[in-house]
């Protein structure tokens, strides 16, 4: 887990609406671009980020091909913290996993290693997300400038 830390400029915001039609489920996924130094920054969420250009803030995520994927934040400008959200992903990918691991012990279904896969990427999902929280409350923060 890394974190980065420093201002934040070329701020742009959007977001991601998915679902809808008979079934009246909907997911929104709010998604912050920006650059801390050097460096590509992105931020997806269930809430709007409290982030504006100017800001000081640390984030904790990974790097993936150029882009920083930050999995939590804490702008040191406004004191506000926020993350992408590890309940759903945590308790969801446990319920997909152990289905999926019942149905093989079981052999109910032949879908049973698909949940099982998709249950165990979703725990890992939480997992990293926990971890760059924990990673932000363990740093020392920064000086606000």
């Amino acid at each position: 887990m890394e974190i980065l830390s420093g201002v934040v400029t070329a701020l742009q915001s959007s977001v991601s609406v998915q679902g809808g039609g008979n079934d009246g489920q909907v997911t929104t996924t709010h998604i912050a671009m920006f650059r801390l130094g050097a460096r590509q920054v992105r931020l997806k969420a269930t809430q709007p980020a409290m982030i504006h250009a100017g800001d000081q803030v640390e984030v904790a995520g990974d790097n993936r091909r150029g882009l920083f994927n930050a999995r939590a934040y804490r702008n040191l400008s406004t004191q506000v913290e926020g993350h992408e959200g590890w309940v759903a992903n945590t308790f969801l990918g446990a319920l997909f996993f152990l289905g999926g691991f019942g149905s093989l012990v079981f052999e109910v279904s032949l879908f049973g290693p698909l949940f099982g896969a998709a249950g165990g990427y979703m725990l890992y999902c939480g997992t990293r997300t926990l971890q760059a929280i924990r990673a932000l409350r363990q740093a020392t923060p920064a000086a606000v400038a």
